[in-house]
């Protein structure tokens, strides 16, 4: 099975995101696909509104980790998942006083709800969180618990709820569905849930944002039916395999053969044309070579013929050496004809070349010398590579033959122009944490909203688009950003980009500075 794990691609992580246990109110940005349910419950917690709810699902669709990550908007949140083998009411009643009161239990019951009562009347800020999570209990007998239950908690001011799988909710009676005031069903996650969930615990554990193949995404799909557990325990498999036997995507390289058909063809033309010509070249090459040999007969013998990318140059060059020597002022030259044309004896190497007239003044100009290059004594030498192109081809216009075809389709997909790579200079790196020097003067003088997600910063890092936190300041997205640029150009909060959000959370400066006014304990 392991061997048709699709490849990830994975950057460098820290360790493996995908963990099969429930997300915890610490994880609460690691949350996806619940932004409704979630939403709707914090709005009733932060506006003290006591309600009865259900939340049912098939087990595995993430309900434990949808109601761990809301207990986090409250101080006052309350987990109930060990069911207990007997007096279940009474030992459930003791661990609501025991949470929100004391340890100290009165022996009456009715004194006991009264107690809570009054306490959950009392408390400020969000009303507390009261779950019921049992997976494993029968539903009648779950049913039978919270009907004894429900009289002490219509009393209470605050929100419960009452996980129950598709199994548990058949087992009710609707008599004792109708008393609660919201069911909510959760979902299996769609493709694009299932996208967001991987990339998110990905780049959470590392520094470069990271995009999940079509061809992963779609395994996952296929084989977990969007159930967030097997999505998660079945990326902890591919994760761990490719981790521990990491492969590497194959490119195509049809461009690259292409050119190399074409070098081909080009020498097999050349060749072709060679063999049809009729005269003899020997003869040709016969005059010239006894001429070479004449004015070389005195000279030492030429060094062996070297290769490689220069190779072709290096040769040349050393036979212009040994045939036209160096000038030598020791030999007589023989002076010019006086009689003559001073231009037959001047040539222009360039278009705009002008002869100077006598009369006219000629301003010299002294250019700084040249470093004097000095060859080495060896030349390494090289193999010839016989698959590359013949020493007998036109070099010269094969390389204006590449260079018109790049400049020809400079704008197509994989050739980037000057403009474009310029542009890039000032594109920010992704998935890089970025921060601005501290601004203390801005510290000190925090609006609420502003001092509110300062808070919030130095316990999780979230996004502008936290559903959550927008309730929680009754603000909307474009103001949230705002108010999330205007800490980070002080320098109190720092961004990083993960995926297709922003990221920001407190800076090691603006921390260092609370810490050092006391509003922070420092971390051992």
């Amino acid at each position: 099975m392991s061997e048709d794990y699709p490849i990830l691609g994975l950057p460098a992580i820290r360790e493996n995101p995908f963990q099969s246990r429930p997300l915890e109110a610490r994880n609460s940005n690691l949350l996806v696909g619940r932004n409704k349910i979630s939403t709707t419950w914090v709005r009733f917690l932060k506006s003290r509104t006591a309600r009865l709810n259900l939340l049912v699902g098939e087990s595995g669709t993430g309900r434990t980790s949808l109601m761990r990550c809301i207990a986090a908007e409250t101080q006052k949140p309350l987990h109930l998942d060990m069911f207990h083998s007997d007096n279940h009411v009474q030992k459930i009643l003791d661990e609501i006083y025991t949470k929100f009161v004391g340890f100290e239990i009165p022996s009456n019951n009715q004194e006991l709800v009264d107690r809570l009562v009054e306490t959950c009347e009392d408390s400020k800020g969000a009303i507390p969180l009261i779950t019921f999570d049992y997976p494993n209990s029968d539903g009648e007998k779950l049913a039978n618990i919270i009907s004894n239950l429900l009289p002490a908690l219509e009393r209470l001011k605050a929100m419960v709820v009452v996980i129950l799988s598709v199994n548990q909710r058949s087992q009710w009676p609707e008599q004792l569905i109708e008393k609660f005031e919201h069911l909510e069903v959760v979902k299996p996650f769609d493709i694009d849930e299932i996208r967001e969930v991987c990339e998110l615990r990905v780049n959470s554990v590392s520094n470069v944002a990271w995009k999940m193949p079509e061809e992963a995404l779609d395994y996952v799909m296929n084989n977990s039916s969007g159930k967030a557990s097997k999505i998660i325990r079945l990326m902890r498999d591919i994760v761990d395999f490719e981790r521990e036997n990491p492969r590497e995507i194959k490119f195509h390289e049809e461009q690259t053969i292409v050119v190399k058909e074409e070098f081909q063809e080009e020498n097999k033309i050349d060749v072709e044309t060679e063999n049809k010509f009729d005269l003899d070249l020997d003869m040709l090459q016969e005059e010239p070579r006894n001429i070479i040999e004449n004015q070389t007969a005195n000279l030492p013998p030429l060094p062996a013929t070297s290769f490689g990318g220069f190779g072709g140059l290096v040769s040349r060059n050393r036979v212009n050496m040994h045939v036209d020597t160096r000038f030598d002022d020791s030999v007589e030259r023989k002076e010019l004809d006086a009689k003559s044309d001073p231009s037959d004896f001047w040539q222009a190497s360039e278009m705009d070349a002008v002869l100077l007239n006598e009369e006219e003044e000629t301003i010299e100009e002294s250019e700084p010398e040249e470093p004097f290059y000095e060859a080495p004594d060896f030349v390494e030498t090289f193999e010839p590579n016989h698959e590359t192109i013949s020493e007998d081809a036109d070099y010269q216009q094969v390389l204006f033959d590449l260079f018109g075809k790049i400049l020809k389709n400079n704008n197509q997909t994989g050739i980037e122009t000057l403009s474009q790579l310029l542009m890039k200079l000032n594109t920010p790196a992704i998935g890089q944490r970025e921060s601005n020097p501290l601004n203390v003067h801005v510290l000190r003088n925090l609006g609420k909203n502003e001092a509110v997600i300062v808070e919030v910063s130095t316990q999780r890092s979230f996004s502008p688009s936290d559903p959550r936190l927008q309730d929680q300041l009754r603000i909307k997205r474009p103001r949230m950003s705002q108010i999330c640029n205007k800490l980070y150009r002080a320098g109190i909060l720092s961004v990083q980009q993960k995926g297709k959000s922003r990221m920001f959370k407190l800076t090691n400066d603006a921390k260092v500075q609370l810490i050092a006014w006391g509003m922070m304990e420092a971390e051992v």
